[in-house]
């Protein structure tokens, strides 16, 4: 009996093992931007549109792109040059109202996610043709921004509005009674600051001579002030209804403003707007998912939007993320 016992112990076979499960596989990483070297011919061109490309979530990859929207192409070349230091990452860049130069912020990938103010690094400033960097602040700084006439860049530190002259001399903080957002945008006149500050968000017309700060009526939850380049008009985007909208100004009063564009799913929000030198366009940011996989869009893409009304087309594609429209 012990053996047959024995010899069914030894039948009985031990358990199959269970299949292994492989790794996920990584996410491939996000390819570099790709295109000919801007040159100063194709920026001075009228409808030239310059953004910022890449990768949003981490900064891994980001490249400054400029392309021709009266080019039915629209062939797309890089800023050569940026960032100055290899290794960095770029962000918020802006061309300067001459179309002679580019201003952004650089910093090591890193540092830019983990700023406190969201991309805050060195401000830089450089020719379009890629020569001439220099770094004209360094530290946490954010959204500089080119006055009119391109003699003085205004940017944000610690929620602190900062003026410098455009070659970075004579820093000095605006000494405000509010603490400012991110955006900025500059009176075609010079004469004031429009920003963002408080939470919600509200548009505050900023006098640079008196310091005066006045809140723009009616304004609440907004953010990403634009202004027309006759004065006239502020596009600004509403984080309510996640649409832009345009109101009139007149004598630093902001009438009552329209809808310019229907955020509606699969959209999820309109922002960054900015006019084209003649008036008759704006740009601007739109976040809307595209899925993943091969193929797959960035969420993030630059559509064009006539001021006189009408439907908005995009501009930008591929698998990078472009924002930070500047003409």
């Amino acid at each position: 009996m012990l053996a047959v016992i024995l010899a069914g112990c030894a039948a009985k076979k031990p358990p199959a093992a269970l299949p292994s499960i492989p790794p996920p596989s990584p996410t491939p990483p996000m390819p570099a931007p790709t295109g000919p070297a801007l040159t100063s011919s194709m920026a001075a061109l009228p409808h030239f549109l310059m953004s910022m490309a890449g990768n949003f979530n981490d900064y891994s990859v980001s490249a400054i792109e400029g392309q021709d929207l009266d080019n039915a192409s629209k062939p797309v070349a890089l800023l050569s040059g940026a960032p100055m230091t290899a290794g960095d990452a770029l962000y918020s860049p802006q061309l300067s109202h001459h179309r002679t130069k580019v201003v952004y912020v650089e910093a090591p990938a890193q540092a830019l996610a983990s700023s406190s103010n969201d991309g805050g690094g060195n401000v830089v400033v450089q020719n379009v043709d890629g020569t001439g960097a220099k770094v004209l602040a360094t530290g946490d700084n954010v959204s500089p921004t080119w006055s009119p006439d391109d003699s003085q860049i205004a940017f944000v530190r610690s929620g602190v509005l900062w003026l410098m002259n455009a070659d970075g001399s004579n820093p000095h903080a605006l000494g405000l009674s509010i603490n400012v957002d991110y955006y900025l945008a500059w009176s075609p006149d010079g004469s004031e600051l429009a920003v963002a500050s408080g939470d919600p968000s509200q548009i505050q017309l900023v006098n640079l001579a008196t310091k005066a700060v006045t809140s723009v009526a009616g304004a609440s939850e907004e953010d990403s002030p634009a202004w027309s380049p006759d004065g006239k008009h502020l596009a600004f985007s509403e984080q309510l209804t996640s649409s832009l909208y345009l109101a009139p100004v007149s004598g630093g009063t902001v009438g009552s403003a329209v809808e310019l564009t229907s955020c509606t799913n699969p959209c999820l929000r309109d922002t960054e707007p900015a006019f084209s030198p003649d008036g008759a366009l704006i740009a601007f940011v739109r976040f809307q998912p595209s899925g993943s996989g091969p193929g797959a869009v960035g969420e993030e893409q630059v559509w064009v939007v006539p001021v006189a009304g009408g439907a908005p087309h995009q501009v930008t594609d591929g698998p990078q993320e472009h924002a930070f429209p500047s003409w």
